[in-house]
């Protein structure tokens, strides 16, 4: 269990219990929820991924700073 986990993010990387979260699309109409970290591992997973996909499969990488925030 990770000790630093934010109750508000959907990831498992989180570094603080409290933090920023913000919505990601993961396509169609659903988001994840992540914070700052969850958002970088979730980011280095896709451009690995997006390596072994064809172009019209990959995956989106959005900028931190475009996200919306997540009001919870």
């Amino acid at each position: 269990m990770n000790k630093n986990q934010n109750p508000n993010c959907g990831g498992n990387k989180c570094v603080k219990a409290k933090s920023r979260v913000k919505l990601m699309p993961c396509g169609g109409s659903s988001n994840l929820i992540v914070c700052r970290a969850c958002y970088g591992a979730e980011i280095a997973f896709r451009v690995e991924r997006n390596g072994e996909l064809s172009p019209d499969c990959q995956f989106d990488l959005p900028k931190w700073q475009n996200l919306r925030d997540y009001k919870n």
